[in-house]
């Protein structure tokens, strides 16, 4: 397992090698052409990106927690969510929890409960089984005693 980042120490010590790799000269040599004010922004844009598209986020975390995530970047982050490289690492047992199963119960509850409907109109409304209306109802009723 890589070891985890380290803050900088000392003066010229940047403390993440991924930091380090965007100050190589030859990256700033790169983009000097372009834009020298730019140059390091490119850097940095570009050594995330690789790093990124080779599975280690690690960069793009340091990034954000230092506000400084460019568009590009976002940009890319969204391409790898589109193509499929990039998802959500299931933890522990069971299955994902279902936001919009969440949300559905959710309705269903106040249905039965604020609007007064039955479990039959709300199986109707919802287009579910009158049972899973009822185990919806059952369901978000234990959430909400469990938080008090």
């Amino acid at each position: 397992m890589r070891e985890p980042s380290r803050p900088p120490s000392e003066e010229g010590d940047l403390g993440h090698d991924w930091e380090i790799e965007a100050e190589i000269k030859i990256w700033i040599d790169r983009f000097k052409d372009i834009d020298p004010d730019l140059a390091p922004d490119i850097a940095r844009f570009v050594t995330i990106g690789r790093w990124m598209c080779n599975g280690d986020l690690q960069p793009l975390a340091a990034a954000i927690r230092e506000g400084q995530v460019d568009g590009a970047i976002l940009s890319l982050l969204a391409d790898l969510i589109d193509d499929g490289r990039l998802s959500v690492k299931k933890r522990g047992r069971g299955e994902f929890r279902q936001p919009a199963k969440f949300a559905r119960d959710r309705v269903a509850f106040a249905l039965y409960h604020k609007a007064k409907k039955s479990e039959d109109e709300i199986a109707d409304i919802l287009g579910m089984s009158e049972a899973s209306v009822h185990q919806a109802i059952i369901a978000v009723r234990k959430a909400r005693r469990t938080v008090k």
